[in-house]
């Protein structure tokens, strides 16, 4: 029997757990033509909220949905070429239509434009830099849906990343001039990075202030997530009683990643029913795989951010800039836990949101709790 519970990829239909609030927003976005920015910590199911979402949608032959992950993109001319590439792709059914549509709306350019295919028989449009050109670029996803007359949704993971382009202000300037006024696409733009993601649309100063509907995703209310996992439990034959599944829940701090991770490997050691055993075994098993990736993010950390880190498990609501806190925790001063803050959400070990700060990872919080016991 294949377990119900999925982590690590995309997660729709059964398997995605809740969110109906956030799913109805988010669809009354698209419906609307109502532009989208969410922002939550990684692995938290932005791409999934999404993918339910559009599931919704799809069966509607008026919208296309076209989606790019700017995490391996540099430069601005890769962003011109990747979007392009995109857009075409999931507009044209046929390799024939998609040579049409470049020739209509790319080949009018005066610039060097040439047209590849990869290994997997898709094609890739690669044109060196010409101003009339990329602004062309970034209209052809209007002009090909009032031709068709369809709706195209354009939704961008890791957004934050062009705030390291050569000249990001400047970029972002004719991305928003030019997406504005763009009447029949849909963009939906997300990334985990709070930090700069707040600072590219809630500062007054950077163009895309007020670009669209800014939605902070919460954690799954604790109460509904246990209830999820029972149902799913239920549904293979299998039962956990509201103990464990409170306990899954609370011990990953309604991480959706890592509550689905629990869960499946609680799952897998259960014949029939849960019980104390098998859920001892599974949080073990849990740290066991996982711990490569969390020595290596130790052994990434200075010494005043391993200080900083005991003093957020030990005391959540520590002033840590306090004088009492610097000597109990050999913090040295202010300025320098300050330095190891930015250092820690640099690295995704922390997340600051309202004030507050937490892990970003619960499982890794759950490994360094016991690992700093020991040295």
């Amino acid at each position: 029997m294949v377990s119900p519970f999925v982590f690590g990829k995309v997660v729709v239909n059964k398997q995605f757990a809740n969110r109906k609030a956030d799913i109805f927003r988010l669809s009354s976005n698209f419906r609307n033509k109502v532009n989208s920015v969410i922002i939550a910590p990684r692995r938290w199911g932005k791409s999934s909220l999404i993918q339910q979402t559009i599931s919704e949608l799809s069966q509607m032959s008026f919208y296309n949905f076209c989606f790019l992950d700017l995490f391996r993109i540099r430069t601005e001319q890769d962003f011109y070429r990747y979007y392009v590439n995109e857009v075409i792709r999931c507009t044209s059914k046929t390799f024939e239509e998609r040579i049409a549509t470049i020739n209509q709306y790319l080949f009018r350019a005066k610039t060097q434009l040439a047209l590849g295919i990869t290994a997997d028989n898709e094609f890739d449009v690669q044109f060196e830099f010409n101003q009339k050109f990329n602004d062309d670029v970034l209209q052809v996803g209007s002009e090909i849906a009032k031709k068709k007359h369809i709706t195209l949704v354009v939704c961008i993971d890791n957004f934050q990343n062009i705030v390291n382009f050569q000249n990001s202000i400047s970029f972002q300037r004719k991305l928003r001039a030019s997406w504005e006024g763009q009447d029949r696409v849909v963009f939906c733009l997300y990334g985990s990075r709070r930090s700069q993601m707040n600072d590219i649309f809630t500062n007054p100063d950077m163009p895309f202030y007020g670009f669209g509907d800014l939605m902070y995703l919460d954690k799954i209310p604790a109460p509904e997530f246990s209830f999820f996992i029972q149902s799913l439990f239920t549904d293979t034959g299998k039962t956990i009683s509201k103990i464990y599944s409170d306990r899954i829940v609370e011990l990953m701090e309604s991480h959706p990643f890592y509550v689905q991770q629990l869960a499946h490997i609680v799952w897998t050691h259960t014949d029939k029913l849960v019980n104390e055993d098998v859920f001892k075994k599974a949080v073990e098993e849990l740290t066991e795989r996982n711990l490569l990736l969390f020595q290596k993010g130790f052994d990434s950390l200075s010494n005043q951010q391993v200080s900083f880190l005991k003093a957020l498990i030990d005391e959540q609501n520590l002033k840590f800039t306090s004088k009492d806190t610097i000597h109990k925790y050999n913090l040295q001063s202010s300025a320098g836990v300050i330095r190891a803050i930015e250092g820690l959400e640099k690295k995704d070990i922390i997340d600051r949101f309202n004030g507050n700060i937490t892990f970003s990872d619960p499982a890794f919080k759950l490994w360094l709790k016991d690992f700093l016991k020991v040295t």
